[in-house]
């Protein structure tokens, strides 16, 4: 059994031997298939990082498409949204309404100018009709109180409660001493009663005495009371003292002649040389009181135009006045309105500018998008369909 089992495996070993080159060659074979499966798992595995790369990359890739188709979607929409036309409309509008403030601001500031031009004019005039009135006024309380002092004069050197009957007479200027010559101070008498001596005005008139032909009338310079000049009717004003002594050789009864100065020739012969009197002071106050009575009736006539004139004069400056202080407040309103026309105008000339930039902005933008979506489809298409990927994996 033994020997049996020990020719078993020389049989066996002789075998081995027999096959020894084909077990290399099945050994060899073995690790070459061993190589190539290794190479086809390192290619499988390459061919899956490929794929997935690829699947990745085309994600992205898809991702950024959508992304960039998104951007020209909204730039196309903020397109739309820009209205440059309607901006440069807002722009003339704006110009209009600037150029019609300005144009109200002008007019607003040459009506101003002239209120003031008018306001001054106005004050101007107040300020003349004023001292115009003051002038007046003063000369008013000047010719009063002439009167008034001329006045207490008068009734201070009064020689009877009454009247003097020389109050009653107008006397032309220069022939006061001819008349005072002729009645002498029976003229300061009064008519009808008096303490003193009075004159009466009930006697008859019929009789009445002619002036001597020589000279000229004393009548001539006198005015007023009938009485007293019929007791001058007979009086002749001569002029030189030469020719008086020369003419009364042709007096009648109860003529006379008087010389301007007062130098009386009488009918009779009586030659008297008058001098300045108390009645013809008082003639002549009393002519003065009248002047200024009359002098003081015009100051007062002119004082009440001048008021009159004064009181318009203030209320034109007064209207004026307001109105300039109108005219300043629509000017300031105009400054107002035409200072928020120019930030209006120059807001919608920015907002035009601001929105140029921006369409050409975002035009770039899109195109710039564009671009890339282009270079992503591109992208996209060079790496192919990933089925085919996997086929080939």
């Amino acid at each position: 059994a033994l020997a049996s089992l020990l020719a078993e495996t020389d049989a066996l070993r002789a075998d081995i031997d027999q096959t020894a080159p084909e077990h290399i060659q099945a050994q060899q074979a073995l690790q070459q298939l061993t190589d190539a499966s290794l190479e086809a798992d390192r290619l499988s595995a390459e061919l899956g990082a490929r794929f997935r790369n690829a699947e990745s990359t085309k994600t992205q890739l898809e991702t950024q498409i959508g992304q960039l188709n998104q951007r020209i979607q909204d730039a196309e929409t903020t397109l739309d949204e820009i209205n440059l036309d309607q901006l440069a409309d807002d722009i003339d509008k704006a110009r209009a309404l600037l150029d019609d403030a300005t144009q109200t601001a002008q007019n607003a500031d040459t009506a101003l100018t002239a209120a003031i031009d008018a306001q001054q004019t106005a004050n101007d005039e107040k300020d003349s009709q004023r001292e115009a009135l003051n002038n007046a006024e003063s000369q008013v309380m000047r010719l009063t109180a002439e009167i008034d002092a001329l006045a207490y004069i008068l009734s201070e050197s009064q020689p009877d409660e009454a009247t003097p009957a020389a109050d009653s007479l107008r006397v032309d200027d220069g022939y006061e001493a001819a008349l005072s010559a002729c009645l002498s101070a029976d003229i300061l008498l009064p008519f009808d009663a008096g303490t003193n001596g009075f004159w009466r005005q009930d006697l008859s008139a019929d009789t009445q005495l002619s002036a001597p032909q020589t000279g000229t009338p004393l009548a001539s310079f006198i005015s007023g009371n009938d009485l007293l000049c019929r007791a001058i009717s007979g009086v002749s004003v001569i002029e030189s003292d030469e020719d008086a002594l020369t003419a009364q050789h042709q007096l009648t009864a109860g003529q006379a002649l008087v010389t301007p100065q007062g130098h009386l020739y009488r009918w009779d012969g009586l030659v008297r040389k008058h001098t300045a009197s108390a009645e013809v002071e008082r003639i002549r106050q009393k002519h003065r009181l009248a002047e200024l009575s009359a002098e003081a009736d015009i100051a007062r006539q002119t004082e009440e135009q001048l008021r009159a004139a004064f009181d318009a004069a203030a209320g034109t400056a007064a209207a004026t006045a307001e109105d300039a202080r109108t005219r300043q407040a629509n000017s300031k309103q105009a400054e107002q309105i035409l200072a928020e026309r120019r930030r209006a105008h120059e807001k919608a000339v920015f907002a035009h500018e601001s929105a140029e930039r921006r369409h050409q902005d975002i035009l770039s933008l899109s195109a710039s998008a564009r671009d890339d979506l282009q270079q992503a489809q591109a992208s996209i298409a060079q790496i192919g369909d990933i089925a085919t990927l996997e086929i080939e994996a």
